[in-house]
């Protein structure tokens, strides 16, 4: 054990050497490193310790914000089921534009219910709508959706099959008297 955590340690400082030094690397470079680390902490985070997870998740960031889009879609891909990742990283990847975001907003196990209510009370309608595809959805988180729901999203949550019947709302409730109303004007014309 403590070989494996010494060799981890060099390997990570092999790639933060190489990270510090790639500022002057051309893009192809940058992405290859990305790609390297990536592989590396997806087959290794389950035996590092939490210093040397957020160590390459540092890395992993640097790295990212000087790469091509498709590259971070990429990565946020690769990080959306691993339950290791820092959650900075993951918060990090789900604040950007909806093609890098929606892969964790949909599948991260990393973010609590706490962060999806925060993420839903500061994202565009896109990722609310990435959120509300979630398996497993909460209550409180449902319910935060539905104050902010646009029609989009009410028809993707009613298809989830995560949502139960006690997070909708009975036909008294604002949200369902403000659609079938919109329904009863726009039939009038």
């Amino acid at each position: 054990m403590v070989f494996g955590m010494s060799q981890s340690v060099s390997v990570i400082d092999n790639y933060r050497n190489l990270v510090n030094s790639s500022v002057a690397h051309n893009v192809d470079q940058q992405e290859q490193i990305l790609t390297e680390l990536t592989n590396y902490f997806n087959s290794n985070a389950h035996s590092l310790s939490t210093d040397q997870r957020l160590a390459l998740a540092d890395l992993l960031f640097c790295v990212m914000l000087r790469c091509r889009t498709e590259l971070k879609i990429w990565l946020s891909n690769q990080l959306a089921t691993n339950p290791y990742v820092p959650k900075f990283l993951i918060y990090c990847l789900a604040l950007r534009e909806i093609e890098i975001a929606r892969p964790v907003l949909e599948y991260s196990r990393v973010l609590n219910e706490n962060d999806l209510i925060g993420l839903i009370e500061i994202s565009q309608e896109s990722h609310k709508l990435a959120i509300s595809r979630r398996a497993n959805l909460t209550y409180v988180v449902v319910q935060k959706l539905l104050q902010q729901a646009n029609c989009e999203i009410y028809s993707v949550l009613e298809k989830n099959r995560s949502v139960t019947k006690k997070a909708w709302p009975d036909k008294s409730d604002q949200i369902y008297g403000s659609m079938s109303s919109r329904d009863q004007i726009a039939g009038s014309y």
